[in-house]
């Protein structure tokens, strides 16, 4: 306020020749400053590891040049670390404006028209970046503005009534409001001063619409972003729909202010080890950002219940709600999200303060809930049974249930009687279930496609085959996951039914399970397309050689991570009769070597996505493989294949033109200066993991 105030009375005594020229000579010596940095950029110097500003194609300032079409980016350079002089026209311009007082630099840049001549000025000193990122739009000229009122982003509905139509379509939003960008920053990238030039930068081109930040826990907090950066956001984006902060220890309730007050469209907020974001912040966003549908919050402990009720009383279009790890959330937040977020549809708790009367009120309120994920609830058998009253939540469609001890048989029961529009499951560290109360869900379930099992282990084989018999024309999705109830040895007879329908099956780290298992298996799902049998120890040649004499025709994705009994015969048996392979995954198959991969590859020419990891691959074997498949290869993990060399290097520049990730981890054959020319004829077209 105070340099707005100022700003005005410094703009009185320029007259309007005056104010022209200087900003005519802004914006000329904003592109001479940068046409110089370019120039530099091309002298060679002395090496150093000094940081200068290098025009590549991706950046860290995201400011673009319209028609250079390229960006600036802060990177490691050869320069000297002595600063290059620049052209004496440009330096003597610098120094004639750096005793221009800050009021004055605020009126001129609010009279630049082009958002991309403010981002070259912004590109010129820290000093003119801050200034621009704490101008608010509505200081900017108005042919950038639109006159379009803002208040029908905030039509606030009533509390406890669910949202009416969108009014707002695309159409009729203005140019800075369509948030066509999106940016990322993590681990060092993630400071205040590239905040703030992508605030300035991404003003030019529709708008920044979604921005995540990942500090990463080994990140030092004092370099990460602050209240600072995220200040900028909040001045200059109004655009901004989605916004992610995971581990930002430095951000705390002044940055969800300024977001709440400049980003009224904002709809999806996603906080993830905030641990100086309290209630005070959310309560700001439940004030300023209305249109709110979609919020999580993980591992926040300064976060409870008050803000969580300010959410649900003032964000009336919520949709989703994930709550996890947060010890000061109870059950009086749920409840009032239940009292108010009638147009919920998906819902997350993990690890809070729920009692039975919490879940309870989700039942009688929240009848349009399509989706929940419980995970760690302390909810007694009785709490659960309330989920499952015959007029409760009625369109329940998928259902997660982890590590909550109070789901039992006779809650399952219920479940499958009450919801008719179940059709996916997922019990994970469910022990209180056994093979009678799964089979009484299917009973009541008749529309199941998915089924998730993992790691409860009083299910068997018999509890398994039940449900497979009843599901058989219904299901689409197997996953069974460490679940030592089901072995080879209870297997007594034949199948006698088959899945016809199943066409993913994910087996994994089940220690009973093998090659009796797998062959029953081939019988049972004749069409499976996604076979994923990661970690299954027990599986010979033998058992996936016999499955494959019933099904595996229509297979386009095969996990076999692990399978360290697995040899070459296996590989080409696959090769003989899987021909519509895309991705194959042989992490770990000791015994795979260069004879089946190259049968591999030339036998599945569509194949898109291979990993050797950990075989025992030679160059021979790589060179087959790029020869074959190599113009429509995407992925191929090498990682830990010592035999393999530089001499494969050069055919996998030259056949894989389609090639966008490589994965060199532990790969000692290669030598630096093969990796060095291989990485600089490959360009940026490829993601490339180094040894």
């Amino acid at each position: 306020m105070a340099i707005r105030e100022a700003s005005e009375s410094r703009a009185s005594i320029l007259s309007s020749r005056h104010h022209k020229i200087l900003v005519r000579l802004m914006v000329r010596l904003s592109e001479q400053y940068l046409r110089s940095q370019r120039k530099r950029e091309e002298v060679s110097a002395e090496a150093s590891d000094c940081q200068v500003a290098e025009w590549t194609g991706d950046d860290a300032y995201f400011l673009r040049d319209r028609e250079s079409g390229s960006h600036w980016k802060r990177t490691k350079s050869n320069h000297s670390c002595k600063r290059p002089r620049i052209d004496e026209e440009v330096g003597s311009s610098c120094s004639s404006m750096d005793g221009i007082p800050d009021e004055i630099l605020v009126v001129i840049f609010g009279s630049i028209l082009s958002a991309r001549d403010r981002s070259s000025c912004a590109s010129v000193c820290r000093r003119w970046l801050m200034l621009l990122t704490h101008m608010p739009r509505q200081e900017l000229p108005r042919e950038v503005c639109s006159e379009d009122s803002d208040d029908a982003v905030n039509q606030p509905c009533r509390a406890g009534s669910a949202p009416q139509e969108e009014v707002w379509t695309l159409e009729k939003q203005p140019h800075w409001a369509l948030g066509d960008l999106s940016r990322c920053l993590e681990g060092k990238k993630a400071t205040d001063v590239r905040l703030a030039a992508i605030a300035v930068g991404t003003g030019a081109h529709g708008g920044l619409g979604k921005l995540v930040i990942r500090g990463g826990p080994g990140e030092r907090s004092a370099k990460g972003v602050t209240d600072i950066g995220l200040t900028t956001i909040g001045i200059c984006c109004n655009a901004l729909r989605g916004l992610t902060l995971w581990d930002c220890p430095n951000v705390g309730d002044s940055s969800l202010e300024s977001i709440a007050r400049g980003c009224r469209l904002l709809q999806s907020l996603d906080l993830l080890k905030c641990p100086n974001v309290s209630d005070a912040g959310l309560e700001a966003v439940s004030r300023g950002c209305l249109r709110l549908s979609n919020l999580s919050i993980e591992s926040c402990d300064g976060i409870g219940n008050a803000g969580i009720k300010a959410i649900a009383k003032s964000c009336c279009y919520l949709q989703t709600l994930s709550l996890s790890r947060c010890s000061n959330i109870n059950s009086h937040a749920i409840t009032s999200v239940s009292k108010h977020c009638v147009a919920l549809k998906k819902l997350k708790l993990e690890k809070i303060g729920i009692n039975d009367r919490g879940l309870a009120f989700l039942t009688h309120h929240c009848k349009s809930l399509t989706k929940l994920v419980f995970s760690g609830l302390d909810v007694t058998q009785e709490g659960f049974i309330s989920l499952a009253l015959p007029d409760g939540l009625k369109y329940l469609k998928v259902i997660v249930l982890n590590a909550c001890h109070g789901v039992t048989d006779q809650f399952l029961s219920s479940l499958g009687k009450s919801c008719s529009y179940l059709n996916r499951l997922l019990l994970i560290d469910c022990d209180n279930i056994t093979d009678q109360g799964l089979c009484a869900f299917v009973d009541g379930c008749q529309r199941l496609r998915g089924l998730h099992i993992e790691k409860c282990r009083s299910i068997t084989y018999a509890g398994l085959a039940s449900v497979l018999t009843t599901t058989a024309e219904t299901l689409k999705s197997l996953q069974v996951c460490k679940c030592s109830g089901i072995q080879d040895s209870s297997l007594t007879a034949s199948a006698s039914f088959k899945c016809s329908g199943l066409k993913s099956l994910v087996v994994n780290h089940s220690e009973g399970i093998g090659n009796r298992c797998l062959e029953m298996a081939g019988f049972v799902f004749p069409a499976v397309q996604h076979l994923d049998l990661c970690g299954i120890s027990k599986l010979s040649d033998t058992g996936l050689l016999a499955f494959l004499e019933t099904s595996g025709s229509s297979l386009v994705f095969l996990n076999l991570s692990d399978c360290v009994e697995l040899t070459d015969k296996a590989i080409v048996g696959v090769s003989r009769k899987c021909f519509e392979l895309q991705t194959v995954i042989l992490d770990g198959c000791v015994k795979v070597s260069d004879k089946s991969v190259g049968v591999l590859a030339s036998q599945c020419r569509s194949l898109q996505e291979l990993d050797v990891s950990n075989c025992s691959i030679t160059d021979d074997g790589i060179v087959a493989v790029v020869i074959s498949v190599g113009p429509t290869l995407k992925t191929l993990s090498l990682s830990g294949c010592s035999r393999v060399t530089d001499e494969s290097l050069p055919t996998i520049q030259k056949m894989c033109d389609s090639l966008t990730a490589l994965n060199l981890k532990n790969c000692s054959g290669f030598t630096a200066a093969a990796l060095e020319k291989f990485v600089s004829d490959l360009g940026t077209r490829c993601d490339i993991l180094m040894p």
